[in-house]
């Protein structure tokens, strides 16, 4: 292995852009390390090194520092802007006119060409300030609206709205602990405010808040408003709908403190801010004769443009932490198709659970969970529970688990026997667009599907078992109306026809000591692989991708079964290893619970 010194490469890496720059005809000026940019706050990797000079922004001859920091090469250079005009896209005034030139995610850094490296940050800069200051890229002030707006911020807030409509009052909920940078949030409802923040073991920290959302009609762009009196002028240019309400939201509020949040779109997506109101402290003369405290139901035009013109605004930022939201960093840019549907999952063991909460963060916002059985101990090496749970009811840690993830989701726990849900509460299953067996147990999985064939019309059901030491995994839908059963794919002796591993449950299943303790063994990345590959064949039917009748198969490492001598079906010998294969299933003709599915139909 040749010899590598990290620290040296690096050293030779900035000597060599030094040498370059002290020999060219127009030079950049070295900057003393005292004078080195942010040196007063530095980021987590400061600069170490910088030169001073003027580049060619299409025409334009501009004066920048360029930096270097010490993982250079392996990091890019960083720009500053020499006393800008005015603020341009890209341009961060609070890191002394940084330039983002750059999506460092985007380039290969050729650690063995420094020079190339400097030149080719230096040539996608100029680009940016040319743009800038010839105003083409004025947009990019609204995608990047946080960036900007964050570096004036007071507070920080959680919003649970979901953006867009017309103006309204929302509600603020201070809560402590914080979380992070956070300690306020923003319902549409105190009660929806208040059981979000249970889900996250967060407690309410004061009174419960009016707040204004205004949903404006054009962007806000820098310069921001500090005071009040800017803060008219701005909404007066594009959103006079949105100053009218405040208007009357300020003329009613009474308080010392009075919240607004806002939203624009940009590219199909709402992003947010907000800002705070105040009134002047006690003590101080009061404005008009006659009131306490200074609550004067003064007009809201009169307050921005007159006697409260000047105060300050205090600026926070807000996070969306909405269901749209969350989906959208997954990819999903609306998750409004499926996050309507009803998901009822049995069985909250390794697989079930994995479901639960692969479903939830895609998307769905409303399940149905149904055990009866307690967490113990020998479920944490698989389970999305810990041991801090052990003793409680499976449902429940499930639930808290999901809802620590996404607190918005609305969880139905049934600490029953699923058996008694069948004979009792066939309510329950027609509340649901998908029903998910994870209990592996074939017998309830068969009385399941007579059920939902006889009784439940419009609603489709899945199966998820998998086989010893997760060599399958089997995934069967059952669309409604189309396609075949359950009870299609047993033989005569109501064994799966399609098992991949050919020993009997006997040889299967293991028992420790003591009676009634048998289990299958597999690991939990094979748990892992049956509910993602469950959790996507769901998805897809809800979604309407998949509108038939479906088998799933995953097959495992089916190598080192066949070394470890354990019989493979013949059907899958050739089949390879650690692949998905699908199937279409069909209804069998000799099926009796087609047969009750073809009378109904009749």
């Amino acid at each position: 292995m040749p010899d590598i010194d990290l620290k040296e490469e690096r050293k030779f890496a900035i000597e060599k852009v030094a040498g370059y720059f002290s020999g060219i005809d127009t030079p950049f000026v070295p900057v003393h390390k005292n004078c080195l940019p942010e040196k007063g706050s530095p980021p987590k990797d400061p600069n170490i090194a910088a030169w001073n000079g003027n580049i060619d922004c299409e025409g334009q001859w501009i004066e920048v520092i360029l930096a270097l920091r010490s993982t250079f090469p392996d990091n890019l250079p960083r720009i500053y802007l020499v006393n800008p005009p005015y603020l341009i896209p890209h341009v961060t005034e609070g890191r002394e006119n940084y330039v983002c030139s750059i999506d460092r995610s985007q380039v290969y850094l050729n650690a063995s060409k420094p020079v190339l490296i400097v030149l080719d940050t230096l040539k996608f800069a100029a680009k940016v300030i040319a743009k800038g200051l010839q105003g083409r890229n004025t947009d990019d002030f609204d995608r990047e609206f946080q960036a900007y707006w964050l570096q004036e911020t007071h507070e920080n807030w959680l919003s649970i709205i979901s953006p867009g409509g017309n103006s309204r009052i929302v509600w603020v909920l201070h809560f402590k602990p914080t979380l992070g940078k956070y300690s306020s949030l923003i319902a549409e409802r105190k009660e929806m405010g208040e059981a979000w923040l249970k889900r996250i073991d967060r407690n309410i920290n004061g009174d419960i808040e009016r707040a204004l959302y205004l949903p404006l009609i054009q962007p806000v762009r820098p310069p921001f408003p500090k005071t009040n009196f800017e803060l008219n002028k701005t909404l007066k240019s594009g959103n006079e709908a949105a100053l009218a309400d405040l208007y009357v939201y300020l003329k009613e509020s009474q308080s010392r403190m009075s919240y607004v949040i806002f939203s624009f779109e940009v590219n199909g997506y709402h992003t947010l801010g907000g800002w705070i109101h105040t009134r002047p402290p006690l003590g101080k003369k009061p404005l008009r004769p006659g009131y306490r405290d200074h609550k004067i139901p003064i007009p809201g035009k009169i307050q921005l443009t007159s006697c409260f013109g000047r105060r300050k605004l205090i600026k926070s930022g807000v996070d969306r932490v909405d269901g749209d939201r969350l989906q959208a960093r997954v990819g999903n840019k609306k998750s409004a198709p499926i996050s309507e549907k009803c998901v009822l999952i049995a069985g909250c063991g390794s697989i079930g659970s994995k479901i639960a909460l692969n479903l939830a963060l895609s998307g769905i916002n409303r399940f149905i969970l149904i055990d009866n059985d307690i967490f113990s101990i020998e479920n944490v090496a698989r389970h999305i529970c810990n041991m801090s749970m052990v003793g409680a009811k499976k449902v429940d840690s499930v639930a808290e688990v999901i809802q620590a993830h996404m607190p918005h989701v609305k969880i139905q726990k049934e600490a029953n026997d699923f058996y008694d849900i069948l004979a009792n509460h066939l309510d329950i299953l027609e509340q649901c667009d998908l029903i998910i067996s994870a209990t592996g147990d074939r017998n309830l999985n068969l009385r399941l599907n007579g059920i939902h064939i006889a009784k439940c019309q419009d609603t489709a059901a899945l199966y998820v078992w998998t086989e010893v030491f997760g060599y399958a995994s089997h995934s069967i839908l059952v669309a409604p109306h189309a396609g075949g059963c359950l009870n299609c794919t047993m033989d005569d002796d109501y064994q799966f026809r399609h098992r991949v591993v050919m020993l009997s449950a006997s040889e299967t299943s293991k028992q420790e000591a003591g009676c009634g303790s048998s289990f299958l063994p597999y690991g939990v990345m094979d748990a892992d692989i049956a509910a993602g590959t469950t959790s996507r064949l769901g998805l897809s039917y809800l979604m309407g991708e998949i509108r038939r009748s479906v088998r799933w198969v995953y097959l495992g490492d089916l190598k080192k079964a066949s070394q470890q001598e354990i019989p493979i079906s013949s059907h899958h010998q050739s089949s390879g290893c650690n692949r998905l294969i699908k199937h279409s299933l069909t209804s069998n003709s000799a099926c009796p619970v087609c047969c009750v599915r073809v009378r109904h139909a009749l």
